[in-house]
């Protein structure tokens, strides 16, 4: 099993990072099961710390709102089975 970082789920969301398209199929695999991977709650705070900062520097050119960051990536992973 992949722990997926935060730099992972970040680059799959915003578009105009470097690693988008790896970091997108690497998410949309998880999602779709062909992945066995997780991500952890430290990881889904520095996610939502990034994409919803909105000034200064590192600020992502698309900050999603907070709901929409919230429901962002941990909803669309199915549950492992084990």
């Amino acid at each position: 099993m992949a722990l997926l970082d935060a730099n992972i789920l970040i680059s799959a969301d915003q578009e105009e990072e470097e690693h988008h398209p790896i970091a997108r199929r690497l998410r949309e695999r998880a999602q779709q099961g062909l992945l066995a991977a997780c991500i952890s709650p430290q990881v889904l705070t520095e996610f939502y710390a990034v994409v919803t900062k909105t000034t200064g520097r590192n600020k992502p050119s698309r900050p999603l709102s907070p709901a929409e960051a919230a429901s962002a990536p941990a909803p669309r992973f199915p549950r492992p089975t084990f």
